[in-house]
């Protein structure tokens, strides 16, 4: 967001102008797509754990399911 935004910006004024020159401004660049892909890569294994509960309740009915036959079947 951009308080994130605002903050790395004043972490990479180096020169405390409040503005970037250009080898602050690759640094704040270069910082700000790596933050992007933190999030990328953490909103993906949110996602992945949600969609793997969502499996894991609806697989469990079926497994119930196959073992009460199976418990009906063996003597």
């Amino acid at each position: 967001d951009n308080r994130e935004i605002r903050i790395i910006f004043k972490d990479f004024d180096v020169s405390g102008d409040d503005a970037l020159d250009y080898s602050e401004f690759c640094m704040f660049t270069l910082a700000c797509i790596n933050k992007q892909k933190l999030m990328k890569k953490k909103r993906f294994k949110t996602l992945l754990q949600r969609r793997f509960r969502f499996l894991a309740r609806q697989r469990q009915p079926v497994v119930e399911y196959i073992n009460k036959a199976i418990n009906e079947c063996v003597p």
